[in-house]
């Protein structure tokens, strides 16, 4: 479990960390924002709580940038190490990634390994990163690699901010993402509660939760779109304008058997038209895949 947001508008950086306060219950162990600065994507990120982490970089960091995206930390895969921090960057520096939730990805990690990608980290979310590399150089659409991601390797929640400065967010499963438009200015978190305390001052506002499988796409004009109708994998109740308390109920009772996924290697094997290697720690070599 960690917390994820993000926000388009006035001084986003300090207000994404400010986000990250609000939802300390979803990890203290690390802490991290990605910004757009000279059209180019920086990264800062420290193993420590959020408080320290707002206060160290407080000056360093305010009125930097109109977009970025924060990441409060509780590990479940990796120690606490700056490179299992989030966020992570892509190997062409192309989007950054924040993620909230547990991939059982290792497989993965050693395809991704021999196709050149470069881990600095332990974590299943860094894998993801890679994933979803691949996939855009596939499609090269956030959209349509997402979709991939979604149905075929992601539990949990992620966003990820583009070097030409949109947000991208989604999930699959039952951990929490909600999103708002106020005031000219759009925020994603994991607690709906952490947004109201940024807003609190606004009116006529709503909180509204992503579904499983939507994606949520924020233009740098703030314009938001909403892709896909989604799945109710879980309900929630108590939402309202305040959001003062909000509980969240997994609910699988109806739903539907995934169906069956397309094999990870044969998708990397069609887009790269070249021989995939596997590894097998029983013997301690690499062997062709057949």
């Amino acid at each position: 479990m960690c917390g994820i947001d993000a926000v388009m508008g006035r001084n986003a950086i300090i207000k994404a960390l400010l986000i990250t306060l609000g939802q300390l219950e979803r990890g203290t162990r690390g802490t991290g924002v990605a910004y757009i600065s000279n059209n180019k994507i920086k990264i800062v990120k420290e193993p420590i709580h959020p408080l320290t982490f707002f206060t160290k970089y407080f000056d360093a960091l305010n009125n930097q940038s109109d977009v970025a995206i924060a990441h409060n930390r509780a590990p479940s895969q990796g120690i606490v190490s700056y490179e299992n921090t989030h966020p992570f960057l892509a190997c062409d520096k192309s989007f950054a990634l924040i993620h909230n939730g547990t991939s059982w990805n290792n497989d993965e990690r050693q395809y991704l390994a021999k196709l050149g990608h470069k881990f600095q980290g332990q974590t299943d979310s860094e894998v993801l990163m890679h994933i979803l590399e691949e996939y855009y150089l596939a499609t090269n659409d956030y959209v349509e690699a997402l979709q991939k991601l979604v149905n075929y390797n992601l539990s949990g929640a992620i966003i990820i901010l583009t070097k030409e400065g949109e947000i991208y967010a989604t999930k699959r499963g039952y951990e929490p993402l909600n999103y708002v438009k106020v005031n000219g200015e759009v925020y994603l978190a994991s607690i709906p509660q952490a947004i109201a305390n940024i807003v609190r001052n606004a009116k006529d506002y709503e909180i509204a939760r992503v579904k499983s499988k939507q994606i949520v796409r924020v233009r740098p004009n703030r314009k938001v779109e909403i892709i896909g109708e989604g799945e109710e994998d879980y309900t929630a109740y108590g939402l309202g304008k305040l959001f003062g308390n909000c509980e969240y109920s997994y609910n699988n009772k109806n739903k539907k058997e995934e169906e069956e996924k397309d094999d990870f290697v044969e998708q990397l094997r069609r887009k790269r038209r070249e021989t995939i290697y596997y590894f097998d720690p029983a013997t301690n070599e690499w062997y062709e895949y057949p």
